[in-house]
């Protein structure tokens, strides 16, 4: 009897032993699952946010496109565009300056049509003091989107127009706001900044500096 109360006693003890540390309670089961599913779910949605996602942007044209466009736009300038009217050789310069006569044959050439607006004006008559500000929007004519914007000011107060009549030079101001706008915009819309530069004013102020 006493060695049937021993062996109880010890199944007993051993019970309590898995139950304590070995098994876990139902609350505690019901906690991993719980992390477990959420666990899941967010691994899922982030799969499913990720799905037709590439990491790696996509060209819109071929290499052998991108090479045939380049080779077009250089032949274009090559055999299409005349240095002195449509853009300027600056010397100490690596990029010639593209001239409006040429940013307009570039817009004609890609398809390109042009609005302009006066974003900012100061007209002190007072005082002499004029300026402009002007963005020129270049658009796609096919597919009606935009291309590039483009901004350019002048003022009386700049070097080459400081020392003449302000009042007479009001339209001069304003043409020459509108060119660097154009150019601005055109560089931009047809990829050729790497080509061209826009330091009409550098091939101007050379070119009198040569003549003197």
């Amino acid at each position: 009897m006493e060695l049937k109360e021993r062996i109880s006693r010890k199944v007993k003890e051993m019970d309590k032993i898995v139950n304590q540390e070995a098994i876990p309670s139902m609350q505690e089961i019901h906690k991993d699952i719980v992390v477990h599913n959420q666990g899941e779910q967010t691994l899922a949605s982030q799969t499913q946010a990720l799905e037709g996602y590439d990491s790696i942007p996509q060209m819109n044209v071929s290499l052998k496109q991108a090479k045939d466009r380049i080779k077009e736009l250089q032949d274009f300038i090559r055999y299409m565009m005349v240095s002195g009217i449509d853009y300027g050789i600056i010397p100490g310069c690596e990029k010639p300056a593209l001239f409006k006569a040429g940013a307009e044959k570039l817009c004609d050439i890609y398809g390109f049509s042009r609005t302009l607006e006066v974003t900012n004006r100061i007209e002190d008559w007072q005082n002499g003091f004029f300026h402009y500000e002007i963005k020129v929007i270049i658009w796609n004519k096919k597919t009606g989107m935009i291309e590039a914007e483009g901004v350019g000011s002048c003022n009386t107060k700049e070097k080459k127009y400081h020392t003449s009549d302000p009042y007479n030079i009001i339209n001069t101001i304003l043409k020459m706001a509108k060119k660097r706008a154009l150019i601005d915009a055109v560089l931009s819309a047809t990829r050729t900044s790497g080509i061209f530069s826009q330091d009409l004013d550098v091939w101007k102020e050379n070119l009198e500096n040569r003549q003197e």
